[in-house]
């Protein structure tokens, strides 16, 4: 038997004249029923919304694991829903100016490609967020304008530690592939630990802005190294493009750079490679890496590790204070 669908026992006429009287039984039994089959359940009327918005949003984990860092974080847990909201890019203003206006609205996470154009969209951001120039988060204000933050850096270090147990110092060597909100806020939390760093990107451009906006330690590779990336000083490689997503995605890297594949090599590579893209769990670059020994470093911690500072940016209105307080417009 289905055991979704409702007991014998809850419909036998005798249970139904017990309790209520047969009809109005019936139709309880029926809207249980209903509630056991749903995939969303019961919204509370006065629900406060929060959103995830990105193009594609189907990649990401947010949307599956915020909700329990919602209910441990808001006051009245049932009465938070989380809804990913797909958004192009040229329509993440008019978007976000319709959200403005839902008087249950709270905030959203944002992710790629919309974090540096959201930036552009806040009244106020954090100090990080402004000397990053991109944001993963925003929420609203009383006055219906954006508040933006940046939780990603953060998340990225202490994911690398918790997960990989590497701590990042000024003794590290860090090569940061892509030149996007993600790679601008990695560079910052990196230059925070004093590490040296450097960054690459196919479009130059790009990848001198993010040097000029972080700051003067961060250096800018025109062209990769001819040799391996452990011979050329690295010791960790952060992939922070949008590579990777699909099996038959380009290496960011030529695979040869990772070192020589664990078949031709007597012992593991001391190269980490860590990834921000959560889904694959094993993404191309990840298992090119892994064929030549080196240390793998998965996206989802990044994510994991900062999970408790967005669900308080989106549910808390103390926390939200904080950074309200010491906020700035951005540039």
């Amino acid at each position: 038997s289905d055991p979704s669908s409702p007991s014998r026992d809850c419909l036998s006429p005798g249970r139904l004249d017990r309790r209520d009287g047969g009809r109005r039984g019936l139709q309880r039994a029926h809207i249980r029923h209903t509630q056991r089959r749903s995939l969303i359940g019961h919204i509370a009327p006065h629900a406060r919304i929060v959103a995830i918005i990105g193009d594609p949003v189907a990649v990401t984990r947010t949307s599956r694991i915020i909700p329990r860092y919602l209910k441990r974080s808001s006051k009245n847990p049932k009465d938070v829903v989380l809804v990913p909201l797909r958004v192009a890019p040229e329509a993440l203003a008019t978007a976000l100016a319709g959200l403005a206006e839902v008087a249950n609205f709270d905030g959203a996470v944002i992710t790629r490609p919309h974090k540096e154009a959201a930036y552009a969209l806040c009244a106020r951001v954090s100090k990080d967020a402004r000397r990053i120039g991109a944001v993963n988060c925003v929420r609203q204000l009383p006055d219906g304008t954006w508040l933006g933050a940046n939780f990603d850096g953060l998340g990225f270090v202490e994911g690398l530690e918790v997960h990989s147990g590497l701590r990042i110092t000024e003794r590290t060597s860090v090569l940061i592939l892509g030149a996007g909100g993600a790679a601008r806020a990695i560079a910052r939390a990196v230059e925070q630990r004093k590490a040296r760093c450097a960054v690459y990107n196919r479009t130059l451009a790009r990848a001198k802005a993010l040097a000029a906006a972080i700051g003067t330690n961060i250096h800018v590779l025109e062209a990769l190294p001819k040799v391996p990336l452990t011979e050329a000083g690295f010791d960790v490689v952060v992939q922070a493009t949008s590579l990777g997503h699909h099996a038959d995605d380009p290496l960011p890297v030529p695979a040869e750079l990772l070192g020589e594949s664990s078949a031709a090599s007597s012992s593991s590579s001391k190269l980490v490679v860590a990834e921000i893209i959560m889904n694959p769990v094993e993404t191309p670059l990840l298992k090119a890496a892994k064929q030549r020994g080196c240390r793998c470093h998965p996206g989802a911690p990044m994510l994991d590790s900062q999970m408790g500072f967005l669900t308080r940016f989106l549910a808390e209105d103390f926390f939200v204070g904080k950074i309200a307080g010491s906020s700035v417009e951005p540039k």
